[in-house]
């Protein structure tokens, strides 16, 4: 009877071992198969990339300041002196290539836009910018009795884009995916945040190391003194100052 008893106990036993197995490998199958719809819900969100999607286009953008220059001036006013001043800043920090003066020859004005030119050339040396970064070029303009004097750059600009499409229908999508305006505006933001848009298309060069400490240091190695730093006793010991008046 005992062995009956044991002999049912190790059946029953063994059928539930069984169905552990089968279950345990059912969830196997369902553990893998949702690896791989989110490895494929990955893999469709990368392809879907805000960046590739909305992508931020760099092209490049002349900029201009015309200075009116009548007949009978004497160069450049003061109001015109301050423009130029704001318009060379603009240039040496997102400029791209060369400065362009463009001076106006054979017009009425033609003596005044050379004292203004004269003028501009000056400020260009005072700021600092090679004579070998500026152009100058003469032009012609027969409808106008008092052409301009121009001046102008390239510089790169980040164009945003086109945001606004809603045609797909967020309520209808069982993938839970990227939608059509998904990350627009976050582009666009980032396309008119950005200080230089040439930071898109290449890393910007170096900075000259500051060597006053090195250079301190290599000349009291060549004078056979210790290039270490001296200590201050007092300002290392940390004694709280008497604030009575009585002195140590």
């Amino acid at each position: 009877m005992q062995y009956l008893t044991s002999y049912q106990t190790n059946k029953r036993t063994g059928k539930m071992s069984k169905l552990a197995h089968i279950f345990i490998a059912s969830l196997m199958v369902s553990t893998l198969a949702g690896c791989k719809a989110h490895k494929e819900h990955v893999v469709g969100h990368q392809i879907s990339h805000p960046s590739q999607s909305h992508p931020i286009s760099v092209s490049k953008k002349p900029v201009y300041l015309d200075l009116s220059v009548p007949r009978g001036s004497a160069g450049l006013t003061a109001t015109q002196v301050d423009n130029v001043r704001g318009f060379l800043s603009q240039y040496r920090q997102e400029g791209s290539g060369k400065l362009v003066i463009s001076a106006p020859s054979g017009s009425p004005n033609e003596v005044a836009a050379f004292k203004a030119l004269k003028r501009v050339r000056s400020l260009i040396k005072s700021d600092g910018i090679a004579y070998s970064a500026v152009d100058m070029t003469p032009y012609y303009q027969e409808e106008d009795p008092e052409p301009p004097l121009k001046i102008s750059y390239v510089r790169y600009v980040a164009q945003a884009p086109e945001c606004g499409d809603w045609s797909d229908n967020l309520g209808d999508d069982s993938r839970n995916g990227y939608y059509r305006n998904f990350g627009c505006a976050q582009q666009h933001n980032m396309a008119a945040m950005i200080e230089n848009p040439r930071d898109l298309l290449e890393p910007r060069g170096m900075t000259p190391r500051m060597s006053e400490r090195r250079h301190g240091g290599w000349k009291k190695w060549v004078n056979g003194e210790s290039p270490i730093s001296k200590r201050d006793s007092k300002e290392e010991s940390g004694k709280v100052a008497d604030n009575n008046g009585g002195g140590e």
